[in-house]
């Protein structure tokens, strides 16, 4: 019966920790990752690509601040611009299957499901955002810093048509 409760005890101590260990000041919970891994550097030993993924905000509490919004640094380009896509994951394909922009551009893509759980991959940006149907939009913003064709696709299985999902994103 000792042991029991002991254990009891144990199991509930680790939760807690793990529990405060990640909650947010506005009760939201975030995985804890290390910031650096898996960082790859780009030809010349650039820096990656960097990219905003925006959550929809939550409640805010009496007397609390708004969040900042996410902004990206600008990379140097002509007349570069801010450039807003909405795009419908479905299956077996995304609306509009087409992006383009002009290398220097900041792109905020807003995507969200139509049917079943979808992701929208672009891997030279860093883009990876999970679609839930029903659920808010999700938001990436990056600089089209590199010119060329680069492929997005749903990195989520949705079915038999899935490794067909794709679109292509065109910096010029």
């Amino acid at each position: 019966m000792k042991m029991k409760t002991t254990f009891l005890l144990l199991l509930a101590a680790l939760l807690l920790v793990g529990a405060c260990a990640t909650a947010q000041p506005n009760g939201q919970t975030r995985a804890i990752q290390n910031p650096n891994e898996g960082v790859q550097t780009q030809p010349g030993g650039q820096p990656p690509t960097q990219v905003v993924v925006e959550q929809p905000p939550g409640p805010q509490q009496p007397g609390q601040q708004p969040p900042a919004e996410n902004t990206t640094a600008q990379q140097p380009g002509a007349n570069p611009q801010v450039k807003e896509f909405t795009v419908v994951a479905r299956r077996f394909s995304f609306d509009p299957a087409v992006i383009r922009v002009q290398q220097g551009d900041t792109v905020k893509i807003t995507a969200s499901s139509a049917d079943v759980a979808h992701g929208l991959a672009i891997p030279d940006f860093n883009v990876n955002l999970r679609l839930e149907p029903g659920a808010q939009p999700q938001t990436a913003t990056f600089v089209a810093d590199k010119k060329g064709t680069f492929t997005f696709y749903c990195d989520v299985y949705c079915g038999a048509g899935h490794t067909e999902m794709k679109g292509q994103l065109i910096v010029e």
